[in-house]
Protein backbone atom coordinates (compact mmCIF):
# COMPACT_ATOMS: atom_id res chain seq x y z
CA UNK A 1 0.00 0.00 0.00
CA UNK A 2 1.47 3.33 -1.07
CA UNK A 3 1.55 6.26 1.31
CA UNK A 4 -0.11 9.18 -0.41
CA UNK A 5 1.23 12.53 0.75
CA UNK A 6 1.62 15.97 -0.71
CA UNK A 7 -0.59 18.62 -2.17
CA UNK A 8 -3.58 17.90 -4.39
CA UNK A 9 -1.61 18.11 -7.63
CA UNK A 10 1.00 15.67 -6.28
CA UNK A 11 -1.69 13.22 -5.20
CA UNK A 12 -3.45 13.41 -8.58
CA UNK A 13 -0.13 12.86 -10.37
CA UNK A 14 0.58 9.77 -8.24
CA UNK A 15 -2.81 8.30 -9.14
CA UNK A 16 -2.23 9.00 -12.86
CA UNK A 17 1.23 7.41 -12.66
CA UNK A 18 -0.26 4.26 -11.15
CA UNK A 19 1.42 4.61 -7.75
CA UNK A 20 -2.04 4.04 -6.23
CA UNK A 21 -5.50 3.25 -7.50
CA UNK A 22 -7.33 6.27 -6.14
CA UNK A 23 -7.30 9.23 -3.80
CA UNK A 24 -10.28 10.57 -1.88
CA UNK A 25 -10.23 14.37 -2.15
CA UNK A 26 -12.69 17.08 -1.19
CA UNK A 27 -14.64 18.35 -4.19
CA UNK A 28 -14.61 21.87 -2.71
CA UNK A 29 -10.81 21.81 -2.76
CA UNK A 30 -10.72 20.61 -6.36
CA UNK A 31 -13.15 23.36 -7.34
CA UNK A 32 -11.09 26.01 -5.57
CA UNK A 33 -8.00 24.86 -7.50
CA UNK A 34 -9.85 24.69 -10.83
CA UNK A 35 -9.39 20.90 -10.92
CA UNK A 36 -13.01 19.75 -10.62
CA UNK A 37 -12.74 17.90 -13.95
CA UNK A 38 -10.14 15.60 -12.34
CA UNK A 39 -12.83 14.02 -10.15
CA UNK A 40 -13.75 10.66 -11.63
CA UNK A 41 -16.49 10.02 -9.07
CA UNK A 42 -18.34 12.39 -6.76
CA UNK A 43 -19.77 10.74 -3.66
CA UNK A 44 -23.16 12.15 -2.71
CA UNK A 45 -23.49 13.17 0.93
CA UNK A 46 -26.35 10.74 1.44
CA UNK A 47 -24.00 7.91 0.45
CA UNK A 48 -20.95 9.07 2.41
CA UNK A 49 -22.19 11.25 5.24
CA UNK A 50 -19.44 13.72 6.24
CA UNK A 51 -18.42 14.60 9.76
CA UNK A 52 -20.73 17.20 11.26
CA UNK A 53 -19.74 20.83 10.89
CA UNK A 54 -17.78 20.47 7.66
CA UNK A 55 -17.56 23.72 5.75
CA UNK A 56 -19.05 25.86 8.51
CA UNK A 57 -17.05 28.81 9.74
CA UNK A 58 -17.71 29.80 13.33
CA UNK A 59 -16.56 32.84 15.25
CA UNK A 60 -16.18 32.83 19.02
CA UNK A 61 -16.94 36.11 20.75
CA UNK A 62 -16.83 37.06 24.40
CA UNK A 63 -20.36 37.11 25.82
CA UNK A 64 -19.90 40.67 27.08
CA UNK A 65 -18.63 42.08 23.74
CA UNK A 66 -21.94 43.51 22.62
CA UNK A 67 -20.46 45.69 19.85
CA UNK A 68 -18.72 42.79 18.09
CA UNK A 69 -21.74 40.52 18.53
CA UNK A 70 -23.93 43.14 16.81
CA UNK A 71 -21.44 43.54 13.95
CA UNK A 72 -21.28 39.78 13.40
CA UNK A 73 -25.06 39.41 13.61
CA UNK A 74 -25.32 41.57 10.50
CA UNK A 75 -23.40 39.02 8.43
CA UNK A 76 -24.65 35.80 10.02
CA UNK A 77 -26.16 33.35 7.54
CA UNK A 78 -29.47 31.98 8.90
CA UNK A 79 -29.13 28.80 6.81
CA UNK A 80 -25.63 28.12 8.15
CA UNK A 81 -26.91 28.77 11.68
CA UNK A 82 -29.75 26.22 11.29
CA UNK A 83 -27.46 23.63 9.68
CA UNK A 84 -24.76 24.04 12.33
CA UNK A 85 -27.29 23.94 15.16
CA UNK A 86 -28.84 20.67 13.92
CA UNK A 87 -25.48 18.99 13.33
CA UNK A 88 -24.06 20.10 16.69
CA UNK A 89 -27.17 18.91 18.54
CA UNK A 90 -26.84 15.51 16.84
CA UNK A 91 -23.21 15.25 17.95
CA UNK A 92 -24.00 16.37 21.50
CA UNK A 93 -26.65 13.68 21.87
CA UNK A 94 -24.38 10.92 20.54
CA UNK A 95 -21.37 12.00 22.61
CA UNK A 96 -19.12 9.57 20.75
CA UNK A 97 -15.40 9.37 21.20
CA UNK A 98 -12.92 10.56 18.60
CA UNK A 99 -12.75 6.93 17.46
CA UNK A 100 -16.50 6.56 16.87
CA UNK A 101 -17.41 7.09 13.22
CA UNK A 102 -20.24 9.62 13.34
CA UNK A 103 -21.57 11.55 10.36
CA UNK A 104 -24.00 14.43 10.31
CA UNK A 105 -25.23 16.48 7.39
CA UNK A 106 -28.01 19.05 7.42
CA UNK A 107 -29.32 21.06 4.52
CA UNK A 108 -32.20 23.37 3.71
CA UNK A 109 -34.51 21.92 1.07
CA UNK A 110 -36.21 23.95 -1.68
CA UNK A 111 -39.49 23.71 0.25
CA UNK A 112 -37.84 25.44 3.23
CA UNK A 113 -37.61 22.39 5.47
CA UNK A 114 -34.39 21.35 7.19
CA UNK A 115 -33.25 17.83 6.32
CA UNK A 116 -30.77 16.15 8.68
CA UNK A 117 -28.99 12.86 8.05
CA UNK A 118 -27.04 11.14 10.78
CA UNK A 119 -24.82 8.09 10.69
CA UNK A 120 -23.03 5.96 13.25
CA UNK A 121 -20.77 3.03 12.49
CA UNK A 122 -18.08 0.71 13.71
CA UNK A 123 -14.63 1.52 12.39
CA UNK A 124 -14.31 -2.04 11.02
CA UNK A 125 -17.54 -1.69 9.03
CA UNK A 126 -19.40 -4.42 10.93
CA UNK A 127 -22.18 -1.98 11.87
CA UNK A 128 -23.60 1.05 10.09
CA UNK A 129 -26.82 2.91 10.82
CA UNK A 130 -28.05 5.91 8.85
CA UNK A 131 -31.25 7.79 9.61
CA UNK A 132 -32.82 11.09 8.58
CA UNK A 133 -35.33 13.55 9.98
CA UNK A 134 -36.77 16.75 8.61
CA UNK A 135 -38.63 19.69 10.04
CA UNK A 136 -38.63 23.44 10.40
CA UNK A 137 -35.27 25.24 10.54
CA UNK A 138 -36.44 26.87 13.78
CA UNK A 139 -36.51 23.36 15.29
CA UNK A 140 -32.90 22.57 14.31
CA UNK A 141 -31.71 21.82 17.85
CA UNK A 142 -34.70 19.59 18.57
CA UNK A 143 -34.26 17.72 15.28
CA UNK A 144 -30.58 17.09 15.93
CA UNK A 145 -31.20 15.86 19.46
CA UNK A 146 -34.08 13.62 18.36
CA UNK A 147 -32.06 12.06 15.56
CA UNK A 148 -29.15 11.49 17.91
CA UNK A 149 -31.48 9.73 20.38
CA UNK A 150 -32.86 7.48 17.62
CA UNK A 151 -29.39 6.55 16.40
CA UNK A 152 -28.15 5.85 19.93
CA UNK A 153 -31.23 3.75 20.82
CA UNK A 154 -30.86 1.58 17.71
CA UNK A 155 -27.09 1.07 18.00
CA UNK A 156 -25.11 -1.50 19.99
CA UNK A 157 -24.51 -0.23 23.53
CA UNK A 158 -20.74 -0.57 23.30
CA UNK A 159 -20.53 1.63 20.21
CA UNK A 160 -20.32 4.79 22.29
CA UNK A 161 -18.13 3.40 25.09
Amino acid sequence: MAVLRGNVQTRLARVKAGACDASLLALAGLRRLGLEAEASLVLEVERMVPAAGQGIVGVTVRADDRELRELLAAIEDPEARAVATAERALLAELDGSCRTPIGGYARLCPDGTLHLTGLVARADGSFLLRRSLHGAPADAARLGAALGKHLRADSPRDLFA
